[in-house]
């Protein structure tokens, strides 16, 4: 009986179905579900944090150690770019290095963790490209914000120096990319803030009298990059003029005699003439 009955009822159902997509109530209700459904998609996307998102413990020993190696790393280009006798400059800082020297360096003591507007800086480094991630306390879910550089040398045209261009390749808050042109936009906007963290770093590795002559440059550098026009490789140091001949960024990788090569940044200096 039951499966003589399972014709009728597919009819009765069809029938209900059409006076349910007949009433315009039903399809406000529909429109109502299907955008609490979009929303609940798009707060869960913006409250994932990415897999690969893994600031350091500060308190960890091995991280304080590396975050030791990397400013001795920065201390010893310093060096180099202010030695004349060194005429070409091989230089190179690993991810975990960098990450190391974030979290020794600018970890939010605990007492003040409540008020800090962001938190856990990160850096992923993957080939040709640069990743700069943080967890920003005003977002909603505390979401991780994350900003996508791909840096690469242009061929110097004859007599002209070397160039490099900078262009922002992604911008996201969790998983959800945000258009580009609105953060450039708060970018440009905020750029004479930046101004004197750009000083106190270049202070803090280079000197103070370098930092205050090279900060406006650094901030025209800038300035190009946002807009993707290409910057030149030249460095005036010591009295001498240093050429960045090659930026290289790797993301972690096997070498050809089997070795693992972690993620790293090289930069190869050589003196022009002036």
């Amino acid at each position: 009986m039951a499966l003589m009955s399972a014709p009728g009822q597919n009819v009765d159902f069809r029938q209900r179905a059409r006076k349910v997509l007949k009433n315009p109530l039903s399809w406000l209700g529909i429109a109502i579900l299907l955008s609490l459904l979009l929303v609940l998609i798009v707060a869960w996307l913006v409250a994932w944090t990415p897999a690969w998102y893994a600031p350091l413990p500060a308190e960890n020993q091995h991280v304080m150690n590396l975050a030791d190696r990397a400013e001795r790393t920065l201390l010893k280009l310093r060096n180099q770019i202010g030695n004349p006798a060194r005429k070409t400059i091989i230089w190179s800082i690993t991810q975990n290095e960098i990450n190391s020297l974030l979290a020794a360096r600018y970890a939010i003591p605990p007492s003040v963790k409540s008020s800090a507007v962001f938190v856990g800086p990160f850096v992923r480094l993957t080939d040709g490209k640069i990743t700069l991630a943080i967890r920003d306390m005003q977002l909603p879910f505390h979401s991780v914000a994350s900003v996508t550089v791909a840096i690469r040398t242009l061929p110097a045209a004859s007599g002209k120096p070397a160039e490099a261009q900078v262009r922002l390749d992604a911008v996201h808050i969790g998983l959800v990319p945000v258009p580009r042109a609105k953060v450039l936009g708060a970018l440009h906007q905020r750029l004479k803030e930046i101004a004197p963290v750009i000083r106190q770093t270049l202070a803090r590795y280079a000197g103070s009298r370098y930092a205050a002559a090279q900060t406006p440059q650094v901030l025209k550098y800038i300035q190009h990059a946002m807009k993707g026009r290409p910057f030149p490789l030249t460095l005036p140091a010591g009295g001498r003029i240093l050429q960045l001949t090659r930026i290289a960024i790797e993301a972690r990788h096997t070498s050809a005699s089997g070795k693992m090569v972690p993620a790293r940044i090289i930069l190869v200096l050589k003196q022009i003439p002036a």
